[in-house]
């Protein structure tokens, strides 16, 4: 009888344990993934040389696009029910930061990943349309420019940030046929605020994409991270998979 109490309590400790941290939303997360056939892996490692040691990211899920082309999204998951994240935020329409930021992040993600293999060269499509599918020019996403934690709270906003920036340093090199798209998933409450006619608004937000930069030995480039609401997910990966289509159709076998 004792060593049955013993074993319930023990039992008990470890539910506790997993539902006050943020497993539960990764195995949502990876679920969500899989379900929509995605390859997916659970804490996947990567060498962290500013650290000097093994490090982990919450999860990376790859689509394969073509032979020797595909998508890799790299996530990290962070859940609260105590504060929120609320970010400063600008439009995309005559904002020369965002237009700079969102070139550099395209040239960041296709050329050196396309032109690198030297395989899937990039093709012209007509007018304005020519990246019309692809969720990282969506005009209508605002990029977000800073992130406001509650004083007195974790900043686990920037820790999940900073952990991708590392993640994608090492990756990138064995990485050269992903096109990588990084993402934090947040299982919590989300606002963006700006000025308008000379007033702070403040609005509730599902997704937005935050402006910061990769910095590697040679250069820096900007660099947008998807920050996704966990109830904007199904929404998130039908976008992700326009992207997808998107490059299926601008991608061209190199001839012989």
């Amino acid at each position: 009888m004792v060593d049955k109490e013993k074993k319930n309590r023990t039992t008990k400790r470890i539910k506790d344990i997993i539902l006050k941290s943020g497993y539960l939303l990764e195995i949502d997360v990876a679920d969500y993934l899989r379900q929509d056939g995605w390859l997916v892996f659970s804490q996947h490692p990567y060498s962290d040389k500013k650290e000097n040691k093994p490090n982990f990211i919450d999860i990376l899920a790859m689509k394969t696009i073509k032979k020797d082309l595909g998508v890799s999204l790299l996530i990290e998951c962070k859940k609260s029910t105590k504060h929120g994240w609320a970010f400063s935020s600008i439009g995309k329409k005559r904002q020369i930061q965002s237009l700079l930021a969102l070139l550099g992040d395209l040239v960041a993600k296709l050329e050196e990943r396309i032109e690198t293999m030297n395989k899937h060269p990039i093709i012209p499509m007509d007018g304005d349309d020519f990246f019309k599918g692809f969720h990282p020019t969506l005009i209508e996403t605002r990029i977000g420019t800073s992130c406001c934690i509650p004083p007195k709270h974790p900043d686990d906003f920037h820790k999940a940030q900073l952990q991708l920036l590392s993640a994608m340093r090492s990756l990138k090199k064995t990485f050269t046929k992903q096109i990588i798209f990084p993402a934090i998933i947040f299982d919590g409450a989300m606002w963006e605020f700006y000025k308008k006619e000379g007033d702070l608004e403040v609005k509730e937000t599902e997704y937005l994409q935050y402006l910061t930069a990769v910095f590697d030995e040679k250069y820096e480039h900007p660099c947008l991270i998807d920050v996704v609401k966990f109830s904007f997910l199904p929404r998130y990966l039908e976008l992700v998979n326009g992207s997808i289509e998107w490059l299926k159709k601008a991608s061209i076998t190199q001839r012989d």
